[in-house]
């Protein structure tokens, strides 16, 4: 196994992107209910365990003047396990600090609540364990994977049987940044990149618009110099849609010739037009901007541990492109295909890896990128599902049963908002993640709100557009 690699032009724009108010941490909440027969050492165990396959977790991110930055991957699992008390509201997160990436390690793990078995037989237990991430170190899918690794390897121990775990190999994380293009697929690919040029142009010509602010100033409290604002409690709101609802949506999105994700991007679309005033379209120019991560894995990464190997896509609508619903629709699947035909998806990669042969680097790129987008959507698809039980039967490790799924992507400055979805046992769950200085928690809601509403009315066939609380 390798124990030093450089970063990826991808995983070096996570690094400089990240601020003191903003850094590129998220976060998976997984909540279960019943009980774990299991000690903390045992935790402990299987944490060092999983962590073991996928190294860069365990890294920290060392600067070389020659070389760049590098991750030093220590082989001496330095993750530890830490523990919090149940909080008085239960939807709440407990405060963290950021992700310090010069010291590492690039993952944090706590459990909130209690894991022990319950005295009373008839006492349900909730316990949470939340998982940090830096998106220097990996993303989404890279994150799922190791937490299925860790999962597997809790139930293993209460069965003594076999995780079955997918082989892994740490020596394909020196190609995790070539994204399986090789000298002659990359020149061939060129001619289509052209196709991009015009998503560029829009990129640098359309301004998007920011949510709008709660007017929360910054103060010395939340200023990089002050102690306190490296520590932080996510704002954050979900909802879930049931098997039959979830079923639904895709019936509609099939109705309509497109996936499920074109639906629910179209209806984010629409959700963010019903809450942003009419006031802040004030330029010729002005758009919603949607920053969306797509996945590059190619069949040969199967075996590559945690990693960031994926590009990002923005889309860009207007006010009047989004309220013919039918319409917007339409244009987000040929837009998606086209991404997809010419794999304008690399168009992202192909950016950084010229901006780092230009004077500044990538760190000029990120300077001069104010409000790269109003709000970032990721999906996950299908997690946790496991080959011995059905697709509708929820994960559980002894008696403890996993019920939601919460993923906070992380929050760029200029960004206030960011939305995951995944579905899991057929059920979709969706988490709104937002920026405190942009938006109030009570505003938070009120956009989660609407867009479950949007999403519920798109299952029943309806098209019409939120309506503004």
């Amino acid at each position: 196994m390798p124990l030093s690699l450089p970063l990826t032009a991808f995983e070096q724009y996570m690094l400089l992107d990240g601020t003191a108010d903003h850094p590129m941490d998220f976060f998976f909440r997984l909540r279960f209910h019943g009980s774990l027969e299991l000690d903390l050492e045992a935790l402990q165990e299987a944490l060092e365990a999983a962590v073991r396959r996928h190294p860069l977790l365990a890294a920290r991110i060392d600067s070389h003047r020659t070389t760049g930055p590098r991750f030093t991957i220590s082989t001496g699992g330095p993750i530890r396990l830490q523990t919090a008390p149940p909080l008085i509201d239960s939807d709440a997160f407990p405060a963290f600090a950021a992700i310090d990436p010069a010291r590492g390690p690039l993952l944090r793990f706590v459990i909130v609540g209690t894991v022990t078995a319950a005295t009373d037989p008839d006492t349900t237990n909730r316990f949470d364990m939340i998982a940090q991430f830096h998106h220097a170190a990996c993303d989404g899918l890279g994150a799922v994977a190791f937490l299925n690794d860790f999962l597997k390897l809790l139930a293993a121990r209460l069965t003594a049987l076999d995780p079955q775990l997918d082989p892994l190999n740490p020596l394909q994380l020196r190609g995790r940044g070539r994204y399986g293009l090789k000298l002659w697929s990359f020149v061939t690919s060129l001619h289509r990149q052209t196709r991009g040029l015009e998503g560029i142009w829009k990129f640098l010509t359309n301004k998007p618009v920011r949510l709008e602010s709660v007017g929360v100033a910054a103060t010395a409290a939340g200023s990089a110099e002050s102690p306190a604002a490296n520590t932080r409690c996510p704002t954050a709101c979900s909802f879930t849609l049931d098997s039959q609802t979830t079923a639904a949506l895709r019936q509609a999105a099939r109705r309509n010739g497109v996936s499920l994700n074109e639906l629910l991007t179209a209806a984010l679309f629409s959700t963010l037009r019903a809450t942003i005033p009419a006031t802040a379209f004030d330029q010729r120019h002005s758009v919603i901007r949607l920053c969306i991560p797509m996945n590059a894995r190619q069949a040969s990464d199967r075996r590559t541990p945690a990693a960031n190997i994926v590009s990002m896509v923005f889309l860009d609508r207007s006010p009047q492109q989004i309220l013919d619903a039918p319409a917007l629709l339409q244009s987000i699947h040929d837009e998606v295909q086209l991404i997809k035909r010419c794999g304008l998806k690399m168009t992202f990669i192909f950016t950084l890896w010229l901006a780092r042969l230009l004077p500044g680097g990538i760190r000029s790129l990120v300077k001069n990128q104010q409000t790269a987008a109003t709000a970032l959507f990721t999906n996950l698809g299908s997690i946790f599902n496991c080959r011995k039980r059905a697709a509708s039967q929820a994960m559980h490790i002894g008696r403890a049963r996993l019920v939601s799924i919460e993923i906070l992507p992380p929050i760029r400055a200029g960004t206030g908002l960011g939305v995951a979805v995944c579905e899991y046992t057929h059920v979709l769950h969706c988490t709104l993640h937002s920026d405190p200085k942009v938006l109030s928690n009570k505003q938070t809601v009120v956009l989660c709100d609407l867009l479950r509403d949007c999403l519920l009315k798109r299952a029943g066939g309806v098209d019409t557009l939120p309506v503004p609380y």
